[in-house]
C-alpha cells in the first residue's frame, strides 16, 4: 500500500433497471433490457420511438425544494452520491459528512450535455409565455456543475467541486480528473462519476436526423447490439452512477469498506471524426496502453 494507492468505499447508482446498485446489477446478471417506448414525451411523431428511461420516481427521494432547483441529470446524480456516501460510511446526522474533514473532500461529476430538460422547457416557456415566465431556478439548474455543486451543498462538502464534459466519456474523464486530485495530495476523498437525462425531445430529434440512432421502435429490447453485424445505431439511455473514491491510507485509517482499487487510467485522442473512431482504433488502443503503464501493469496482467 502506498500514500498513492486510490481505492473505491462507496458505490451509487440510478439507472432504467431501478434505484440503487443492486438493482442495476440485478438487471445487468439477468440481461434483461431496459429498453422501451419513451414515456417523457410524446414520441409518436419521431422517427426513434424508444429509450431505455428511468423510470422510478425521484420525489420521495429528494426534498422538494432541491428538487425545484434542479434538472432531472442532477437528481439522479444526487440520489446516487446519497448512496455511495451511506455506503461509504461517510454520512451523519441530517445527511453531512462525519468524522472527515470536508474540506478535504470533493466532487467531480460529468455529463454530456447537463440541464438539457431545463433549458428546452424554459426555451418553450419563454417563446410562448414571455421572458417573466422564465422561472428563477434556470441559472442554477442548467450547468452541468451543478451535479457536483448540488452534492456539496447537500452533504457539506466544502472541497474542490467541478464538472467534466467529454461526450459519452464524461463520467470516466471525471474519475481520471478524481484520480489525479486524490494522487496530488489536493483532497482526501472524492464523490465521482456521471450524470445524464437528455431523453428530450430536441436531442433526440437531433440524434435521429443525424442517423445515429437505432430505429428498431417495433423490437426495442433487441434494438442495442453494439458488436452486430446487424447493427442500426445505439439507444439513448439516461441514468447517474456515482462513486466514493479515498487515498488507500486515509480510507484504511477511518476502517472504510474497500470495495475494489483504481490503479490506473488514462484517456487520448484520435483527432479523426467528430462521432467515429479511427478505422484502425489507435486512439482506443493507446488509451489502454496508456493506462495499464499508469498502473505500473502490463497486457498480460489483465485477467481474460
Amino acid at each position: 500500500m502506498t500514500s498513492s494507492s486510490i481505492v473505491i468505499t462507496g458505490l451509487g447508482a440510478v439507472s432504467p433497471h431501478g434505484l440503487g446498485v443492486a438493482a442495476l446489477w440485478d438487471g445487468l446478471v439477468q440481461g434483461r433490457s431496459a429498453a422501451g417506448p419513451i414515456t417523457a414525451f410524446d414520441a409518436s411523431g419521431f422517427g426513434v420511438r424508444f429509450a431505455c428511461e428511468v423510470t422510478d420516481p425521484l420525489v420521495d427521494r429528494l426534498p422538494r425544494k432541491l428538487l425545484r432547483q434542479t434538472d432531472r441529470f442532477a437528481q439522479m446524480a444526487l440520489v446516487a452520491a446519497e448512496e455511495a456516501l451511506v455506503q461509504a460510511g461517510l454520512l451523519g446526522e441530517e445527511g453531512l459528512l462525519a468524522d472527515v474533514d470536508p474540506d478535504r473532500v470533493g466532487a467531480v461529476v460529468g455529463s454530456g450535455v447537463g440541464g438539457i430538460g431545463e433549458m428546452t422547457t424554459q426555451h418553450r416557456r419563454l417563446v410562448q409565455r414571455g421572458p417573466d415566465r422564465v422561472r428563477p431556478y434556470l441559472s442554477i439548474a442548467l450547468p452541468i456543475n451543478m451535479a457536483g455543486g448540488q452534492i456539496a451543498i447537500r452533504h457539506g462538502l466544502r472541497g474542490p467541486v467541478s464538472g467534466v464534459v467529454s461526450a459519452c466519456a464524461s463520467g470516466a474523464d471525471a474519475i481520471g480528473h478524481a484520480v489525479d486530485m486524490l494522487r496530488a495530495g489536493r483532497v482526501d476523498v472524492v464523490v465521482t462519476g456521471g450524470a445524464e437525462a437528455a431523453i428530450d425531445p430536441l436531442t433526440m430529434a437531433g440524434f435521429d436526423a443525424s442517423r445515429a440512432m437505432s430505429r428498431r421502435n417495433t423490437d426495442p429490447a433487441g434494438a442495442s447490439r453494439p458488436f452486430d453485424v446487424d447493427r442500426d445505431g445505439f439507444v439513448a439511455g439516461e441514468g447517474a452512477g456515482i462513486l466514493v473514491l479515498e487515498r488507500e491510507s486515509h480510507a484504511v485509517g477511518r476502517g472504510a469498506p474497500v470495495l475494489g482499487r483504481l490503479a490506473g487510467h488514462a484517456a487520448s485522442n484520435d483527432a479523426h471524426d467528430p462521432t467515429r473512431p479511427s478505422p484502425g482504433w489507435e486512439g482506443a488502443a493507446r488509451a489502454l496502453r496508456l493506462a495499464l503503464a499508469d498502473a505500473d501493469l502490463g497486457t498480460r496482467d489483465v485477467a481474460q
